[in-house]
This record gives C-alpha cells, sequence and structure tokens, in this order.
C-alpha cells in the first residue's frame, strides 16, 4: 500500500476568501494570493477506503495568537467547496501575517460534527457498514505570508477502518445459514483534536444493523465482506474489544473479538471461516501507509508466530487464549505494561493454551497490583529473554514467573535480574501447589537459586533432572550436568 500522496492532481479554481482582520497587520496592507493544494488518497483499485466518498471540503483560518477568524463550515453548507481526490482553495491572505489553518473533508451524509472554533470534532456513528462516514483532515502550522506561494496539503483520514471477512459463505448458505446484515459494538474515543491529533472521551458504541457490504473486493483475496466500519483512533497504537453480530432479520448470531489491535491511517482485518467455524480466526493489521506491524494480538487470539517489530507499551496484560498454541519472538524489543496499580501482569496464558518465548528483549510488569511478567495457568516455555516483575501495593517484591491452576512453566533460559530482590522469582500458587509444575533447565538468576530457594518452602529445587546450578557472586547459572 501507498502513503496518501496524490501523483495526479485535477485542478479547480475556487472561492477567494479576503482575511483582513488579522492581528498583526503589514503597514502597506497589501495581500499575497495563497494557493492551497489540497489532495485526499490516491485511488488504488476499488476497496473501502479509496478516498472518494468525501466530497465536501470546510475549513477554518487562524490568525498568529490561534483564533478563528473565518471559517467554510457546515453552519454554512452553502459555501463549502467541492473536493474529488484533489482540488485548490485560493485565499487572499495580507502580506506580512501569520496564519494557520485546518482542513476537513467529508460527505454529506457524514456523522462528524467540527467546531472551528475549539479545533474539535465530534465522532457519532450511527449505522454499520457506512463508506459515507469516511473522512480526512489537516492541520496546516502557523506561516507567514511572504508573498504569492502555493502550498500543498495532504489530507489523512483520523480513522482506523476495521473489516470483518469470511470465506465460508457458501458453506454457510449450503448449510441453511444465510447471513444479510451485521454491526459492531465496542469502545472507543469520541473526540478529535483537529490541531494535534489527539483523541479523547472514550464511549461505548453500538453501530445499527445494517446489510452486509457488496459489490467490493475484500483487502485478503479469497475473503468476501461482512463488515466494515470507521473507528476514531490516535496516531498509536491501541487495542479493542469488539463484539459482532450478524445474522438474517430472524436469526442473529454473535462473536467476540478481543484485544484487536487499531491504528489511525490503518485497515485491521478479521477474517477466518468465521461462519462454519468460530476458533478458525485471524487478525490482521494491513499498513495502509506506513509500514508493516507485528501481529502479537492476533497470535495470541487464533495461535501462529509472531515478532515484535518495535517496543511495546499495553494498557492491560496481554493474553494468550485458551486452546492457542503461539510462539513469540522478541527480537530485540520488549513488552511493558504501562498501568499502575491495575492489571499490571504483562502476560496471561490461559489454561489450555502453550506460549513459547525465543530470543532477545524484555517483558516487564510494573508496580502496583501483583504485576507478575508472565502467568502461567496453561503451559509457558522460556528460551531466552529478560524478565521482570515490579513490587505489589504493600511494596512487596513480586514474583516473575507465577504459576497456578494446572499451569507449567519451563525455563530453558533466559535472564532474571531480580532487580527487587524478591526471593520468589519463580513462583507456584499456594493452593495449587500440587497440580502445578516449574521445570528449569537453563538461565541466568540474580539472588534466586532455582536449585535452593524459599518460593514453596525451605530448600524448594526447581531445576530439572540432569542440571545444576553454577553460582558466581548472587549470580546463578543453570547449565546441563
Amino acid at each position: 500500500m501507498k502513503k496518501i500522496i496524490l501523483s495526479v492532481v485535477a485542478v479547480a479554481a475556487l472561492l477567494a476568501t479576503s482575511c483582513q482582520n488579522e492581528a498583526e497587520v503589514a503597514t502597506n496592507s497589501s495581500e499575497s494570493l495563497v494557493t492551497f493544494v489540497v489532495e485526499t488518497p490516491e485511488i488504488g483499485t476499488r476497496v473501502f477506503g479509496d478516498g472518494t466518498s468525501a466530497t465536501d471540503l470546510y475549513y477554518g483560518i487562524y490568525d498568529v495568537d490561534g483564533n478563528l477568524i473565518s471559517a467554510i463550515s457546515k453552519v454554512d453548507e452553502a459555501a463549502k467547496e467541492s473536493i474529488n481526490i484533489s482540488t485548490t482553495v485560493n485565499l487572499n491572505l495580507v502580506t506580512g501575517n501569520t496564519y494557520s489553518l485546518i482542513f476537513w473533508a467529508d460527505n454529506a451524509d457524514d456523522v462528524c460534527e467540527v467546531d472551528f472554533a475549539a479545533k474539535t470534532m465530534t465522532y457519532s456513528p450511527v449505522a454499520a457498514n457506512a463508506e459515507a462516514y469516511d473522512a480526512f483532515w489537516a492541520y496546516v502550522e502557523p506561516f507567514v505570508v511572504t508573498g504569492n506561494l502555493t502550498k500543498t496539503v495532504y489530507l489523512y483520514r483520523p480513522f482506523a477502518q476495521l473489516n470483518i471477512g469470511t470465506d465460508d459463505i457458501a458453506a454457510a448458505t449450503a448449510a441453511g445459514m444465510t447471513v444479510s446484515v451485521s454491526k459492531i459494538s465496542l469502545t472507543t474515543p469520541t473526540t478529535l483534536n483537529l490541531v494535534d491529533g489527539a483523541v479523547s472521551n472514550d464511549v461505548a458504541l453500538v453501530y445499527d444493523y445494517t446489510a452486509i457490504p457488496t459489490g467490493e473486493t475484500f483487502p485478503v483475496a479469497g475473503y468476501e465482506y461482512l463488515a466494515m466500519n470507521y473507528l476514531l483512533i490516535g496516531a498509536d497504537k491501541a487495542t479493542v474489544d469488539v463484539k459482532f453480530e450478524y445474522g438474517n432479520g430472524t436469526n442473529e448470531y454473535a462473536q467476540d473479538y478481543t484485544f484487536v489491535p487499531v491504528q489511525r491511517n490503518y485497515r485491521t482485518n478479521i477474517i477466518g471461516s468465521l461462519l462454519t467455524s468460530a476458533v478458525n480466526v485471524n487478525i490482521i493489521i494491513d499498513p495502509i501507509f506506513e509500514e508493516p506491524d507485528y501481529n502479537v494480538y492476533g497470535a495470541f487470539q487464533v495461535g501462529g508466530a509472531a515478532t515484535l517489530a518495535e517496543d511495546l507499551v499495553i494498557d492491560e496484560p496481554l493474553v494468550v487464549k485458551a486452546g492457542v498454541n503461539a510462539v513469540l519472538n522478541l527480537n530485540g524489543k520488549s513488552i511493558t505494561n504501562k498501568v499502575d496499580n491495575t492489571a499490571t501482569d504483562a502476560i496471561i496464558v490461559e489454561a489450555g493454551a502453550t506460549l513459547t518465548i525465543n530470543g532477545e528483549g524484555t517483558i516487564e510488569a510494573v508496580t502496583g497490583n501483583d504485576g507478575y511478567a508472565v502467568i502461567a495457568d496453561g503451559v509457558v516455555i522460556i528460551n531466552g529473554g529478560t524478565f521482570k516483575a515490579g513490587v505489589d501495593s504493600a511494596g512487596e517484591a513480586n514474583a516473575v514467573v507465577y504459576v497456578r491452576g494446572n499451569g507449567e512453566a519451563y525455563i530453558n533460559g533466559g535472564v532474571f535480574p531480580n532487580e527487587n530482590n524478591s526471593a520468589f522469582v519463580l513462583n507456584k500458587k499456594d493452593a495449587d501447589r500440587a497440580t502445578t509444575k516449574i521445570e528449569v533447565r537453563g538461565g541466568e538468576f540474580t539472588a534466586f537459586n532455582p536449585a535452593n530457594n524459599a518460593a514453596e518452602g525451605a530448600g524448594t529445587n526447581f531445576v530439572a533432572e540432569g542440571y545444576k546450578v553454577e553460582q558466581s557472586g548472587d549470580v546463578y547459572t543453570v547449565v546441563a550436568q
């Protein structure tokens, strides 16, 4: 995919607006013609999000202090500009003065309310599967008018596009199941700062049932649309929990997708045999304009291997879902939970799931409640990486790897620096000592001897048969005998 930079510009001379009430007025009060070439995304293959639904262009002009001095908005609908991928806006501005601008492009059927005075947009989606909701905006940083000039402005969408597709519509139909309508429910921001792009005001939204999309090509070959929706999302990666509902007006079905990765200007595709198999699901974040992203969340939900492409700061623990076999390559990057005092664990492996951790990198829980780096209700295999935990709300050091229920932890490598001097770097839940397992066949531990510790009582030995501990100062390394 390409960045939203148009290579072919259709130029049209439009309304010229004179702005004379700038606080900083030039002595000769002369005007210069400032031409803005305004462009939305380049048209590629015919899929949702090609930019053609945004037909109406609005803008606000601001003085040197950021005060609104002129605007064309939906309040004055008749004065709006027209845009079809590209247009020009000619403004007569006072030479020597400083201006900034906000451009906004959407559709007459759009549900975005732009307040140019407050420099905010409020998003209130109603219907599911509405391509007309697509919209684009740009903030032009303050500039001084020194004479006639032309500036090119690229408008970017503030939305993530969430697509749900399946490859078994024919099989479902043959089995007597038809799907004609769909909707989603989730909690996302609804307010956009049009200057810095920050999002706020999280709201639980329910998009109403509408007909499933037809006549468009799903972004992943071999799949057909069940849903397409725009979500207001910030510039940084985030995750949302999505309830997907679908049916035919008589029979209704629902599936829940958790920790779905979304990001502004990206497509996220949830794909699989969704109608005939609720297990065969894959979640892929498709970069429309940026570099490829990692798919840790998808691997943790449906299985497979994932590689960290960059440091990941999470708002809540990553969960490897029951029944999933996932492999995580840390790739020299880190996973860190940034939330204090609640949900401070980094990774939780549910019962019936298996997670293998490879490579160099760091997994770190933060100070808060129990704050474990890894919780094993299922099976955890650690072959590499550095693992850290914080302290709990009472100031006591936490375990780094915590095993409970019928969980199992196999430590074949890795570094456990134990910066908080915990006596329980590896630990079983007290009530589950008889049903849990910890075996160590490698790794480097600071101030914790896996062959002789007090985690489960004095003299606890987690080292597997055929292995031993070599000590150097307060560092204990497990090696084969």
